[in-house]
């Protein structure tokens, strides 16, 4: 499997998603859409091997400028965790992308 890196989002056994966060100096973290967070190695231990599903790529996914999801930059955006560069956002829950 692909290191995870912070703002990754992966899908576990089961088929749930997660978005990871934190730095791996103090452990990487993982939040589904309901809220539930647990370490990368609970979530591997209980529903199975993490699948990379979307990694940001683009400087502005990244810095924070644009949706992690799709990439707009013109709409409403709701904080979405934290990345590499710092604050991650997402598109208001309307976005267009899953």
């Amino acid at each position: 499997m692909t290191e995870l890196r912070p703002a990754d989002t992966v899908a576990d056994g089961v088929g749930h998603l997660w978005f990871i966060h934190g730095h791996h100096a103090f452990g990487l973290h993982a939040t589904n859409a309901i809220g539930t967070c647990a370490t990368v190695a609970d979530i591997t231990r209980m529903f199975g091997d993490l699948k990379l599903v979307y990694r940001p790529t683009t400087r502005d996914q990244l810095d924070g400028v644009a949706c992690i999801r799709c990439g707009r930059t013109d709409t409403p955006m709701v904080p979405a965790g934290s990345g590499p560069r710092g604050q991650l956002f997402t598109c208001s829950p309307t976005c267009p992308t899953p």
